[in-house]
């Protein structure tokens, strides 16, 4: 459920004595000439980012927002783009641009007619009042939407956030996510009925681009977005993650804010880009950052495991094994679906007899959840402790192996075994 755009502009012969359509890759190379020359705003040009795959641009405007597709149908180049998430100031922002890079390209832009429109009508009234108006409407059914489903104990409910976010784990798991932070199941229920000033407020707490101009009110949102949602909270461990970093650095500056919230995560970012990742510090949890907090990461076979939001994260190549590490300690982690439960029985037998070169049979830890059953020995190593688990349901298990420096993680290490959760133990 969002609100954006998809419009088409067919592939017209150009010339004047001898005609030809142009190629697929030539309106792509035009494209990716011309969006940069036509934002005009040299702080608007440092979100920007383009890529190719398969004949389809991809070019991203905004760090919370889905990334602007420009992708050929036939005869015909379509641009799509989810604008909801951003908000309406993002929307008017790339009507305009589009409109521009239609001229600027010789695309002849179809903002009507069969699969094409702007489903705010902005593109046809420019009426930026409307438009936010638009995006309120919207935002208060999705907050209707939400709580009217939520079961009583919902946690974790996305609002405009990535596909695939990990949930927020523990007592404290907020019952909504946004970019702009946590939200009580009050506040939604409250922006699900409110109207005037109210909903306007609601509005500006969760677009990060609410206004037209992308003002202080705009860079301050967005660099508190980014710290909400997307920096790690661990030193930058590729040039990705630091560049992730300076952006969250450079929206905050562009602000100009005064107001301890932000003075506070400059420092922090300052102090987080300084650290060693040799001896990563650990955030305070309760600051701006989900991955500040414990987080529910999915594994295959509806698996899931908690661990801080702010471990170095990694998947091999197949994609098969998940790797954690944060201060000393590594956490890797995998599953295995079987097909019938004697070979899962097979392949638990399996792992006990290694269990058991770290411990011996009597000292082997062991739970229950549901169905769930549970297994895991701690020892030492040369390199300081280790555990093995592993968590089985009816014909798939979760294993884990973590090595941490000292007898004093052995604690931490149990309850990361022991957060393997999967639907059976529900």
């Amino acid at each position: 459920m969002a609100l954006g755009l998809s419009i088409t502009a067919p592939m017209l012969p150009e010339g004047f004595l001898i005609k030809r359509t142009p190629t697929r890759q030539e309106v792509l190379d035009r494209l990716r000439a011309g969006i940069p020359a036509l934002i005009e705003d040299a702080r608007l040009r440092e979100l920007l980012w383009m890529a190719v795959e398969e004949e389809t641009l991809l070019v991203g405007l905004h760090p919370m927002e889905e990334p602007v597709r420009f992708a050929f149908t036939g005869e015909a180049l379509r641009c799509t783009a989810r604008t909801s998430g951003a908000g309406p100031g993002y929307h008017a922002f790339l009507v305009d641009l589009l409109r521009n890079v239609g001229q600027k390209c010789r695309l002849r832009w179809q903002w009507e007619g069969e699969d094409c429109g702007d489903e705010t009508g902005y593109a046809a009234h420019r009426d930026f009042a409307r438009l936010q108006e638009e995006m309120l409407v919207w935002l208060r059914a999705v907050c209707a939407a939400v709580v009217e489903k939520a079961a009583d104990g919902a946690t974790n409910i996305g609002i405009s956030m990535p596909m695939g976010y990990p949930a927020v784990a523990g007592d404290d798991a907020p019952f909504a996510l946004t970019m702009l932070g946590p939200r009580t199941r009050e506040w939604v229920a409250r922006a699900a009925t409110a109207e005037g000033a109210a909903l306007q407020a609601a509005g500006a707490e969760s677009f990060p681009w609410w206004g037209q101009a992308p003002d202080e009110a705009f860079w301050r949102n967005t660099g508190l977005a980014l710290a909400w949602v997307e920096l790690p909270w661990h030193p930058p461990a590729d040039e990705q993650e630091q560049a992730g970093y300076q952006l969250a650095l450079a929206c905050c500056e562009y602000a100009a804010a005064t107001d301890a919230q932000v003075v506070g995560l400059v420092k922090e970012i300052h102090a987080m880009t300084a650290a060693s990742q040799q001896a990563p510090p650990a955030p305070a949890p309760a600051g701006i950052g989900y991955r500040r907090r414990l987080l529910a990461y999915e594994l295959p076979g509806l698996w899931r495991i908690t661990l801080p939001g702010y471990c170095y994260a990694s998947v091999d190549a197949n994609g098969e094994q998940y790797c954690f590490r944060h201060g000393g300690r590594d956490v890797t982690a995998f599953t295995m679906t079987m097909a019938s439960r004697s070979e899962n029985a097979a392949s638990e037998e399996r792992l006990l007899q290694n269990m058991k070169a770290l411990s011996s049979e009597d000292e082997l830890h062991k739970f229950q959840r549901g169905t769930l059953l549970g297994r895991a020995a701690v020892g030492r190593t040369e390199e300081g402790w280790s555990l093995l688990g592993y968590v089985a349901a009816s014909n798939n298990m979760a294993v884990v192996y973590i090595a941490c420096p000292d007898e004093d993680d052995v604690p931490w290490a149990l309850g990361v075994w022991q957060s393997l959760t999967h639907p059976e133990g529900a």
